[in-house]
């Protein structure tokens, strides 16, 4: 069982309780919501687990916004947390293959580099990349593609798992999951805006944002918009620790949409 994993679960319920009260509209309305977002990030990206601290900064970032946070503020965050990130791979703040994996991921964007650094660094990359593009429009058949060569394409039932879905069934299947997702994700919002306990709202709304953001860098790393993470896709990538938490936190939002209260108000979320 991965500690880190845990930690998403702990963030969204105790930002939830401290937004409970607060609108975000003073300076110091931002110290405990702050601390309860930060700790965590930091603690995480020492263990280091680079993955689960970028899952957890959009899910933070939302959930600031749901509970009343100014645009400017949280463009803000964002500015200074992109500039933070920069310096840690500038200044070797990062681990060596953290670092590696941001490195290949940056000569990655030149497809010339990617073909020839395709046995070395960019292997699990390159692998993704022409599996997702071996499936065309309609793909190989389930159970086919070279995908499910053994060697051939890395932590293919886990971190890989869109480029198998991909190379098996096509754009047609791959586009279908995205859909498939969005609403998934979605319905999640539309049952927080429902919601008038501002707390329930909060955690659905939170868990929501979850979903979204492991569906977001998960695929974004199989089609190399970001560099690699070791992010799974939830409930459908393999993983004990990563299948436990989604279920844990489907279960929760599900038991506090059931017993909420339905909201009247058309803007409940920032009321």
């Amino acid at each position: 069982l991965q500690s880190s994993e845990l930690v998403k679960i702990g963030v969204i319920v105790a930002l939830a309780r401290a937004l409970y009260r607060t609108r975000l509209e003073r300076a110091r309305d931002w110290r405990v919501p702050a601390l309860l977002a930060l700790v965590p990030i930091a603690l995480v990206m020492v263990q280091p687990d680079l993955g689960t601290a970028l899952t957890l900064v959009p899910i933070t970032l939302g959930m600031f916004w749901l509970a009343g946070a100014r645009t400017r503020v949280l463009a803000a965050l964002v500015l200074g947390a992109a500039l933070v990130g920069y310096s840690a791979w500038r200044l070797d703040w990062i681990q060596g293959y953290q670092k590696k994996r941001i490195d290949t991921w940056v000569s990655s964007l030149d497809p010339a580099s990617l073909i020839r650094n395709k046995n070395g660094g960019a292997f699990h990359l390159h692998k993704a990349q022409l599996s997702i593009g071996n499936g065309d429009v309609f793909g190989q058949g389930l159970g086919r593609g070279v995908a499910n060569e053994a060697g051939h394409l890395p932590e293919r039932s886990s971190d890989s798992i869109f480029a198998v879905i991909a190379e098996e069934s096509g754009f047609l299947g791959a586009s279908a999951l995205v859909l498939t997702y969005l609403v998934f994700a979605g319905l999640f919002l539309v049952a927080a805006g429902r919601t008038r306990e501002r707390f329930s709202r909060l955690v659905i709304a939170g868990t929501g944002l979850y979903f979204a953001a492991h569906f977001a860098i998960n695929t974004g790393v199989n089609l190399g918009l970001i560099p690699m993470t070791g992010l799974t896709l939830p409930l459908v990538s393999t993983g004990g620790s990563s299948m436990l938490v989604s279920l844990a936190l489907l279960g929760l939002a599900l038991g506090l949409s059931a017993r909420a209260e339905v909201a009247l108000d058309s803007d409940s979320f920032r009321a």
